[in-house]
């Protein structure tokens, strides 16, 4: 990640990463789905943490993009 992360900032990426089985797991103490810009999880019943049905979570660490998040999840509609 470390690599991919100097890539990404070299040329002005964005870094998802996918933690969906990784939740609890760490790599040079950070904990996985923390390194990159999002942290995408999931909860899909066959999962390591699973749910009833189909289910995630994104984790994010700019106030920007995680309203950017916010919209998608629900189609672009935000309820006030």
């Amino acid at each position: 990640m470390g690599k991919v992360m100097a890539f990404a900032r070299k040329h002005d990426l964005v870094v998802i990463e996918d933690a969906a089985q990784a939740l609890g797991a760490s790599v040079c103490s950070r904990k996985c789905g923390t390194i990159g810009d999002f942290g995408a999880y999931s909860f899909f019943p066959s999962k390591n943490l699973g749910g009833f049905g189909d289910g995630g979570m994104v984790s994010c660490r700019k106030a920007e993009l995680a309203e950017k998040v916010r919209r998608l999840r629900n189609h672009g509609v935000f309820p006030k």
